[in-house]
């Protein structure tokens, strides 16, 4: 039996934003290779960013047949708005050439727009949606085994004209549980970050317990906050500085200071154990007071990432942040 697994980031068609490792990829791939080794990750928004040459095209129909002439079983893409476009037509050059390989999608925006995908673009075979670790390894036995995959939650798939949107599974209540990430998954080649700069991630947790009209993450994460424990974040902090010997680290959490006892504990957790590594998050302006800003700034807290969105109080509460800004205006002074 094949079981060549393959996992792509597609290339981005924005070259000019920052550069970010494939930590959703990495989180499913760890989970798969558990049971499967043949796994590994195609990071072809890193890989090319910098091998290009100023105004040269990408070749997507070699980058097709370095994909095919791996022989993998399943090739897997995650995609967000941006990369969607690149991510389609690579998947259906892959599919043309080779179309006993299965293709599955992922990540954000496929999981926002699945059954639309699964209705117009025939070489998707799966949707994945949402969080993807609790029913991947059961996908893939499915298909491996030539088995059909009705019982598969989280999935969208075609049967005949027919679009099945299966139920998505309940949200993992406890991220400790989750594999670490095993990083002899990516070419350590492509993170070089003494030749590239590159924003070096761990993921902090999920979801966020507001409800903005123009955010996809309370649609993502059901509107539920959840952060790994302080002491899981701060062994995974040291092990990604280890790993690419940096010493600041971006944690990754769309709104990660909602509990402000647990950012407390964290930064308590940090400076007991004398952790000199720098790190960065997101909070909405109006979680942190005076006490907790001291606080982070000594455990090496060295940027906050506020979104306002908006300076006008009426549009605030038009679009559901309900921010109050002249709160904001004073953490912003504090910080």
């Amino acid at each position: 039996m094949n079981d060549k697994i393959i996992l792509v980031n597609p290339p981005s068609s924005m070259y000019d934003i920052e550069r970010f490792l494939p930590l959703g990829l990495l989180a499913v791939g760890s989970c798969i290779k558990n049971k499967y080794k043949n796994i590994h990750i195609e990071d072809l928004d890193n890989s090319l960013r910098y091998s290009l040459k100023q105004n040269e095209k990408l070749n997507y129909q070699a980058l097709a047949e370095y994909i095919v002439v791996q022989n993998p079983s399943i090739v897997g893409f995650t995609a967000f708005c941006n990369n969607l476009p690149v991510a389609l037509y690579l998947a259906k050059l892959i599919k043309k050439q080779n179309n006993r390989i299965k293709i599955l999608f992922g990540g954000p925006q496929p999981s926002m727009v699945a059954s639309e995908l699964i209705k117009y673009f025939d070489f998707v075979d799966v949707i994945c949606r949402k969080e993807t670790e609790t029913f991947i390894v059961d996908l893939i036995d499915k298909i491996l085994s030539n088995n059909n995959i009705h019982s598969v939650p989280g999935i969208t798939f075609k049967e005949g004209s027919t679009i099945v949107e299966n139920p998505i599974p309940v949200l993992i209540e406890n991220l400790d549980d989750l594999p670490y990430l095993d990083f002899s998954l990516i070419d350590p080649s492509n993170y070089d970050v003494l030749k590239h700069p590159l924003e070096i991630g761990v993921e902090a947790g999920r979801g966020c317990p507001f409800h903005c009209d123009f955010c996809s993450t309370s649609l993502m994460w059901s509107k539920k906050h959840r952060v790994k424990s302080v002491q899981r974040l701060f062994e995974e902090m040291k092990t990604v500085s280890q790993f690419f010997n940096v010493d600041s680290i971006a944690l990754i959490h769309d709104n990660f200071t909602v509990n402000n006892k647990y950012i407390s504990d964290f930064c308590k957790l940090l400076l007991e154990n004398e952790s000199s590594i720098k790190w960065r998050c997101s909070s909405r302006a109006d979680h942190l007071d005076d006490q907790l800003i001291d606080l982070m700034s000594q455990a090496h807290c060295k940027e906050l990432f506020f979104g306002i969105e908006t300076g006008s109080q009426r549009l605030q509460n038009k679009i559901h942040k309900r921010l109050n800004l002249d709160t904001a205006n004073k953490t912003i002074n504090s910080v």
